[in-house]
């Protein structure tokens, strides 16, 4: 293969895991920010409730200024752990001759200004990419540098490994992403402790007027379903957040290995084909559950690139499982008193008409903002997802991904429904009879479906689509969101 060629293919594998670690990130912040900020409104925290003018939209409004506010605090907070963690790792200039001389080459052939730094002891062998100030750095644990003279080829192979992670700006994105989380996490916990908060103050309250007789009827009546449903609610929230982050970590180290090989080689000791899993639950874990690719898939990605694909098929359902959620939570800003018993497809019908004589602004500003929302979402996540599918040129590759659309972003959006507190109270409201339930509540259902459809549709049309330009994965993006309100007019008309 020619060096021309070589650079070539390089740059397009760094420009795709530049677009992936860019878009995702987006996509993982919107995601992450957009469920953490509707939890703590709705949750009422730090007697929000107190304030009318603040229902329901202002609960939002401020909810977002904390988070927001929140992330500066947070990611201070993180910078100075980092910074007395570094000070304590002993990080001093890496200046052995043959490691150098290996920097200089993969700086000419990334065009990158790099430099090692060596850290830790001799029990730590990482290599890692990192960012100190302004400046790119790779550091070397110093258990890793016996293997520059054992293994030359090998540890070249890693620095190229971390070349790849630095050029697409992985440690920046890693570090903000860090933050968002971590700041969610805080206000997930935050609105799970209020709904618990509130509970036991209820409890309190009827205690003091019936004793525990009545404490132990609420508490196994009316207030079960609440308990239960919250239970869910935040456990499948966290169990999402989590699978996101580690499917983008693995991704991520797929395409830096595909990176490193075309910049030095294929190196057949790196990755031991002999450490596959075994067992189906080790191998469901390394695929859903690992921060990293068990060393056997790296080595089988190498000539498999399907391998690599499939690490990319959580994106479906992250993004039918946010898609459900921005829908389920305008349905049910809009249609309030609506349940399984106590309203009807007319009720709803009649209630939205009255919100809209009432308030029109606040009613029609909810309904642009969601869709505003789903289209920015979409329009990230499939100019993420066309870097792929422009790398997934074999026929098979690109029939595989599209297998995975249906079924994966289905079972995003299912997983979506089935712990909506809002929907699992219908059910309850329904007595459990999901007939009836799917009978009463045809409408809304009808909504999903509809736009659980036009998304799949569009996520395939992409692999097929010849010119994969803004412009026409912007027109992509919208269709879902126009289908799902221009169904939802005559629905509702």
């Amino acid at each position: 293969m020619t060096p021309e060629r070589n650079d070539s293919e390089r740059a397009t594998i760094v420009d795709a895991l530049r677009a992936e670690s860019r878009y995702r990130g987006w996509f993982a912040t919107i995601f992450v920010t957009t469920i953490a900020v509707v939890y703590l409104g709705s949750s009422f925290p730090f007697s929000l409730d107190q304030f009318p003018a603040l229902q329901p939209i202002g609960h939002f409004v401020v909810a977002f200024i904390l988070f927001a506010f929140s992330l500066t605090v947070v990611g201070m907070m993180l910078c100075v752990a980092t910074y007395v963690r570094r000070r304590s790792s002993g990080i001093t200039s890496l200046r052995t001759v043959s490691a150098r001389r290996m920097l200089r080459d993969l700086n000419r052939t990334f065009g990158a200004r790099v430099v090692a730094v060596a850290l830790g002891g001799m029990g730590d062998s990482r290599i890692l990419a990192m960012r100190i100030g302004t400046r790119d750095v790779v550091g070397v644990g110093r258990g890793a540098l016996p293997f520059i003279r054992r293994e030359p080829e090998g540890f070249r192979y890693r620095l190229a490994h971390e070349y790849a992670h630095l050029a697409a700006g992985d440690p920046l994105h890693e570090n903000w992403l860090s933050v968002v989380y971590t700041t969610a996490t805080l206000f997930l916990s935050i609105a799970y402790g209020s709904a618990l908060f509130n509970m036991l103050v209820a409890l309190a309250d009827i205690g003091n007027v019936g004793g525990w007789p009545e404490v132990r009827k609420a508490l196994f009546g009316w207030m079960e379903i609440g308990m239960v449903a919250n239970l869910v609610l935040f456990g499948s929230i966290f169990l999402v957040l989590m699978l996101e982050r580690r499917s983008a970590v693995r991704l991520r180290e797929f395409y830096a290995d595909a990176a490193a090989t075309i910049a030095v080689g294929p190196i057949a000791n790196v990755f031991s084909v002999t450490t596959r899993d075994t067992t189906a639950l080790s191998r469901f874990s390394s695929r859903f559950l690992g921060l990293h690719p068990a060393p056997a898939t790296r080595a089988i990605a190498m000539t498999d690139h399907s391998a690599v694909y499939r690490a990319d098929m959580m994106l479906f359902g992250l993004l039918g499982f946010f898609s459900a959620f921005v829908l389920e939570f305008v349905l049910q800003l809009l249609f309030t008193s609506a349940s399984a018993t106590l309203a009807t497809f007319d009720d709803r019908r009649a209630s939205l008409w009255r919100f809209l004589t009432i308030n029109s602004t606040i009613t029609s500003g909810t309904i642009v903002f969601g869709a505003l929302l789903l289209m920015a979402v979409h329009f990230l996540v499939l100019t993420r997802l066309a870097a792929t599918v422009r790398l997934a040129t074999k026929r098979q590759q690109r029939i595989s991904l599209l297998a995975a659309v249906p079924p994966f972003t289905a079972a995003g959006a299912l997983a979506l429904l089935m712990t909506s507190e809002g929907v699992l109270w219908d059910l309850q409201q329904s007595g459990w009879n999901l007939s009836r339930y799917v009978i009463v509540g045809w409408d809304r259902l009808t909504l999903h479906g509809v736009a659980l459809l036009a998304l799949c549709a569009v996520i395939m049309t992409l692999f097929v689509l010849e010119r994969q330009s803004r412009g026409s994965i912007l027109v992509l993006g919208a269709i879902p969101v126009l289908t799902t309100l221009l169904v939802g007019y005559l629905l509702y008309r």
